[in-house]
This record gives structure tokens, sequence and C-alpha cells, in this order.
């Protein structure tokens, strides 16, 4: 019994491992596109009206509706670099 399973499971191993249609070294694999990974940006954006006001910005999108002074968004954006969150 323990052959046959083991026979069966290397037969399905096989048929799996073999069902590939597309040649390695076929030019549909070379045209195919990769998808890259980056980390989304961050940006400090001004306030329009008082220049002394900036906040965060994630890929365009502020991190949330409040306006800070340069130092305070400064530490806003390095603890998103820190995590991980911008480049």
């Amino acid at each position: 019994m323990k052959k046959l399973l083991a026979v069966v499971t290397a037969a399905l191993l096989l048929a799996s491992c073999s069902s590939n249609n597309v040649a390695k070294n076929s030019p549909a694999i070379a045209e195919r596109e990769v998808a890259s990974v980056s980390a989304p940006g961050c940006m400090i954006e001004q306030h329009s009206r008082n220049k002394s006001w900036y906040r965060v910005n994630l890929n365009g999108v502020p991190h949330n509706e409040h306006w800070y002074g340069k130092k305070q968004v400064e530490r806003i954006k390095n603890n998103y670099l820190q995590k991980g969150k911008c480049k």
C-alpha cells in the first residue's frame, strides 16, 4: 500500500511539472511585463495661503487633514521613512 501511494505521488508530481506549455526560452516569457516594487513617495506640501504650514503627502494623498510647522512635518516624514512607508 505504501509503495502504491509513493508511485501515485511521484506520478502526480511528474505530471504537474511536465504540464507547462511554455518553453523556458519562449518569447512569451521575455515579453511579459513585470511589476516594479517601489515604496510610495513622501512629499511635504506647503499650505497655499499660510506659507509656514506644511503637511506630508503619501502618493499625493495627505496623511491627515492637519497642517504642521516645518520641524513637526519633518519629524512625521522621518517616522514614515523609518517605518518603510516612504522612499
